[in-house]
């Protein structure tokens, strides 16, 4: 079981079951319209769509923790507006972990637990990236000189 605490201070526990799974297909699309279908043979992708949809993975997460929150008489809006910040990052850790638990046979637990470390290594080099940018932005800043972003810069329209 994994858990995580939201920003209001209460502690949620993920255990993913075919229930939960269950829950999860029938009432979560992502930002395309995609049914999050977490038994599907492409979960890596199913997995890294979530992982660019914050909203759709945090309903996955209150899906997976529903009957616990129903019990709390928490609703999905309450559990919505607790996560934010931290709570996101440790609820979606809890919900990958917990979703790597599941995973039926040892073979597909350990093919699931590898697109889970590609994910982390992704995310962290797209961050040192974006912190290289930042530093390189803030450095022109300070010597007067504004780096070229002429490759990042919206188009201008015609008028």
């Amino acid at each position: 079981m994994h858990a995580f605490t939201d920003s209001a201070g209460r502690e949620w526990n993920i255990a993913l079951n075919i229930n939960a799974i269950r829950r999860i297909r029938d009432g979560v699309k992502t930002r395309d319209g995609s049914t999050v279908d977490l038994l599907a043979p492409q979960l890596a992708e199913v997995i890294r769509s979530l992982t660019l949809d914050t909203i759709s993975l945090c309903d996955c997460v209150y899906l997976a923790v529903q009957p616990e929150a129903e019990k709390r008489g928490i609703s999905s809006e309450q559990f919505g507006e607790a996560l934010c910040g931290d709570a996101i990052a440790d609820a979606t850790q809890a919900f990958l972990g917990a979703l790597t638990d599941f995973t039926p046979s040892p073979r597909d637990r350990a093919r699931v637990a590898r697109v889970m470390k590609a994910l982390d290594e992704t995310v962290n080099l797209a961050h040192d990236e974006a912190d290289a940018k930042v530093d390189q932005l803030i450095s022109g800043l300070k010597s007067g000189a504004l780096p070229d972003t002429s490759d990042t810069a919206p188009a201008q329209s015609a008028t």
